[in-house]
């Protein structure tokens, strides 16, 4: 097992590559995550729009809340959120690119509330206890080694009564093949943070019962982002083609490279993408 320095570095190099970052800014439109589609929100644009709007939802921010965003790559969720409910949010993450990019982005908008985004990593928080009124991670969690500690960070932090929710996949290792545990073997090497066992189905609502969460609830959304993992497949296509899996060009291009690695593994029915929700004990 890697240990937790070398899982930051993995992760501080990967999102720091010029092929990463302009992938995610080129594809997702800066985002980090998938986009939910459905019959009103059809093109990649509308549907990041739509996974915000459906995220604030579910977290329910309100006015001078604070916030923690656990894992914020460049932003995008902290800004809608301060811009949208004037909540003011503390955006974490291991790779000082994001947080110059995401800063630097705060500044160019007219953001209502506040942002404010620094180096840290979830499983070794700075902040004192209940500092948070609500914590999120977004698509982030798959960078731990040690997922339980880190959400027994996320709970510490969490004041009493405040509210967590988690935007996380899960994965059903008893149905892959052969040939997809080759990709999974290859993304797990050279994606950010990779190389742990990522959890597998319903581990991970274990793990926030372990931690201290109580009034765990989790929906399964897998359908809606589908759209946005097969337009990333039919992307990424060429350069999977060009670079094949020759380790050493497709380790630059990793996440171009693995462009077929959750479509792949949802039809094999190996993957699902779900938002938990949980709470803290009121006191």
């Amino acid at each position: 097992m890697k240990d937790q320095q070398t899982i930051v570095n993995n992760a501080r190099d990967y999102y720091s590559r010029f092929g990463t970052w302009f992938g995610y800014t080129l594809v997702l439109g800066r985002a980090q995550h998938f986009g939910r589609y459905n019959a009103e929100h059809r093109t990649e644009k509308l549907a990041q729009r739509n996974a915000l709007e459906q995220f604030a939802r579910v977290l329910a921010p309100r006015k001078s809340d604070k916030i923690l965003d656990a894992g914020c790559g460049q932003g995008v969720v902290a800004h809608y959120l301060a811009e949208h409910y004037e909540a003011e949010v503390t955006g974490i993450t291991v790779t000082p690119h994001e947080v110059d990019v995401a800063t630097k982005l705060a500044r160019h908008r007219s953001l209502r509330g506040t942002t404010q985004f620094e180096l840290g990593d979830f499983e070794k928080l700075r902040f004192k206890d209940g500092t948070f009124d609500k914590v999120f991670t977004y698509e982030t969690l798959a960078h731990a080694q040690d997922v339980e500690r880190a959400a027994k960070e996320l709970f510490r932090v969490l004041k009493s009564g405040g509210k967590a929710v988690f935007v996380e996949y899960e994965w059903d290792y008893d149905k892959f093949t052969a040939e997809y545990q080759k990709t999974f073997d290859f993304v797990c090497k050279y994606w950010g943070g990779f190389g742990v066992r990522q959890f597998g189905k319903g581990e991970f609502a274990k793990k926030l019962r372990k931690a201290g969460f109580v009034k765990i609830s989790e929906l399964d959304v897998t359908a809606e982002v589908r759209p946005s993992m097969k337009r990333v497949k039919k992307l990424t296509a060429p350069l999977r083609f060009l670079v094949g899996w020759n380790e050493h060009l497709a380790k630059h291009f990793a996440n171009n490279a693995g462009g077929n690695f959750y479509e792949d593994a949802v039809a094999l029915r190996a993957f699902r993408y779900k938002v938990y929700v949980a709470r803290k004990e009121a006191k």
